[in-house]
């Protein structure tokens, strides 16, 4: 008696199936064969060491162009957007009240006295700064000059707070 193969034993329908579901196999197979997984990987090798040659391609005029135009811009938008205008006013401020707003064109220093003791504030042409408080920290004091508006120091302890008034706040996240 002739042995049937196991395929020739399936109906015609499930045959076909078979028959296609083998040829699929074995496409596979080629597909993912050693020979061809070689070839691929020493392509790619081939790919790597071009471009380990040569990392970045050369500069052409219009990249040029196109960079010097975009940095340009940036500068612009740096100086327009981003530079404060300087102070003419300050205001400060003795717990929640205004104590008073002064012009920043003169010479002059203020002695305040707030909960801890007596503040001493210098307005130099421009420019003011906590000179003395009395609290412990001393970050007031080492807040330095302010010029420009928008700027603020505040003493805590003292609740004195410094703000520089001018056309227009500087931005700043808070802002946004």
């Amino acid at each position: 008696m002739r042995r049937r193969s196991f395929f020739s034993s399936l109906s015609s329908r499930s045959g076909l199936f078979a028959r296609r579901h083998l040829i699929r196999v074995r496409s596979l197979r080629q597909r993912f064969s050693r020979s061809a997984f070689t070839r691929r990987a020493a392509s790619m090798r081939a790919a790597l060491s071009a471009a380990r040659a040569h990392p970045f391609p050369r500069l052409l005029a219009g990249d040029w162009l196109t960079l010097l135009a975009s940095l340009l811009l940036v500068l612009l938008l740096f100086q327009t957007l981003w530079q404060s205008q300087g102070a003419s006013k300050l205001r400060i401020r003795q717990g929640d009240t205004v104590y008073a707003t002064l012009s920043l064109d003169q010479k002059r220093t203020l002695h305040l006295h707030g909960p801890q003791g007596e503040t001493e504030i210098i307005i130099d042409h421009g420019r003011v700064r906590f000179l003395r408080a009395p609290c412990n920290s001393q970050y007031c004091v080492h807040q330095g000059w302010l010029t420009r508006a928008g700027q603020v120091a505040i003493c805590l302890p003292n609740q004195i707070s410094l703000e520089l008034l001018g056309k227009r706040k500087s931005y700043d996240s808070l802002n946004y």
